[in-house]
């Protein structure tokens, strides 16, 4: 009986290949999200009448965002503080980031001292986090919104 197939032997059969299917999907997708992960290009400030602002540009798609005042900035994965020029401070986190740094500007903390942006300094990346700090003149309102072609985060900030 060598050569006959029971019914168990064809249960387990089709659960192994059944489960092989399985990883072989969870790769492949895997590997293609990972592909797909927007990628931070580059980062750029200008100041306008009425406001300044901020605009991150991103290859193969946008990220998650959110900005909200904190007391203190802070580094990710360390938690230490970041240095910051202003009275008021804004921490922008960008989430499902990939970055390796190499088109980011030599210069990542920018200092052009506009009427409400002061500063804007990196905060960290981890874990697909990419977090940076502003310093303001004080509280102004904010708005935070995405643009395409190309893509692009963009923060405006009122005087």
């Amino acid at each position: 009986m060598a050569g006959r197939w029971t019914d168990a032997t064809k249960t387990t059969a089709r659960r192994a290949l059944i489960g092989l299917a399985v990883t072989v999907t969870g790769l492949l997708f895997g590997a293609a999200s990972a592909a797909a992960q927007p990628r931070l290009v580059t980062y750029r400030l200008g100041t306008h009448r009425g406001y300044d602002r901020v605009v991150w540009q991103f290859a193969r798609g946008l990220p998650g965002m959110k900005a909200r005042y904190v007391r203190q900035v802070t580094a990710d994965g360390s938690g230490l503080p970041v240095r910051l020029e202003g009275r008021a401070f804004l921490q922008v986190t960008l989430t499902g980031v990939k970055w390796d740094g190499s088109a980011v500007p030599p210069e990542p903390t920018l200092t052009p001292q506009f009427p409400a942006l002061r500063q804007l300094k990196p905060a960290g990346v981890f874990e697909g986090y990419f977090t940076f700090g502003l310093g303001l003149s004080h509280r102004v309102r904010h708005r935070l919104y995405t643009l395409r072609r190309p893509d692009r985060v963009v923060l405006d900030l009122t005087h």
